[in-house]
Formats: C-alpha cells, sequence, structure tokens
C-alpha cells in the first residue's frame, strides 16, 4: 500500500484522490452515499500521503456526483481537534447546492479556509492563493 500513497493517485472505494504536483489534493466522490467508514479511510489515506511527501493539506472535494452525505461523516470531517488541513474548497453542481454548502460550511466553522464553488479552476485557484 505504501507504494500505492506515493503515487499521484489512489484509488479507494468511495473515491479517487489525485496528489497535483501544485500540492493540491482532489478527492473526486463517487456516486454513493458517503459514511462514516469511507470519510475515515479517505482522511486517513490523504494525510498517510501528506506524510509521505511531507506537505501539508490543500484539498478540492468534487461532490458533484455524491448520493448522500452521513451527518457523521459529516461530523468526522468537521470536527477533526487536529485538522491536517490547510484550506479546502468543495465543488457543487448547481447554485443552490453551492448556496447550501456555503450555508453548512458557516454552521461548521472549519478551522482553516473552506469554501464552495462551481468549478475545479475557480477552486483551485482559491487554494494556489493561500498556499505558502
Amino acid at each position: 500500500m505504501m507504494q500505492e500513497l506515493n503515487s499521484p493517485e489512489v484509488i479507494l472505494n468511495s473515491c479517487r484522490l489525485y496528489w497535483a504536483s501544485s500540492g493540491i489534493v482532489t478527492m473526486y466522490l463517487n456516486p454513493i452515499e458517503l459514511d462514516l467508514a469511507s470519510a475515515q479511510e479517505i482522511k486517513w489515506t490523504m494525510r498517510d500521503m501528506a506524510d509521505l511527501r511531507g506537505a501539508p493539506i490543500y484539498t478540492i472535494f468534487d461532490v458533484r456526483k455524491i448520493k448522500r452525505f452521513t451527518k457523521e461523516a459529516r461530523d468526522f470531517f468537521s470536527h477533526d481537534p487536529s485538522p491536517r488541513t490547510k484550506a479546502a474548497a468543495i465543488i457543487v453542481g448547481s447554485g443552490f447546492s453551492k448556496l447550501a454548502a456555503n450555508f453548512m460550511l458557516g454552521l461548521n466553522r472549519p478551522k482553516f479556509p473552506m469554501k464552495a464553488f462551481n468549478s475545479e479552476e475557480k477552486a483551485e485557484a482559491f487554494l494556489l492563493s493561500l498556499m505558502d
């Protein structure tokens, strides 16, 4: 598994993770219900990938295909006592989804900059503007 984590792309049951040369890792979620077990697998895999690279985590979450995000999974991602993520962007489908995502971000108040976008290009530009 360690060899696989060194590659730019890692395939999990719930998503595909791609670590770009820019230092941004994009999570392309599959059309599934994202539950706690999947959330844990994603978070620990991303941390292991970051550890192997000696790099902070700047993440794009592409949630356009997801069917459902359980409360347990949302809580697991948003209530991390020691977050490794420095900033995140969420890619959503419609204008209403963007409004709903920004509302949820306001309620959860992550410990790092996070914003919703309708395009991967805008999400990437946001993260690049925050990188050291």
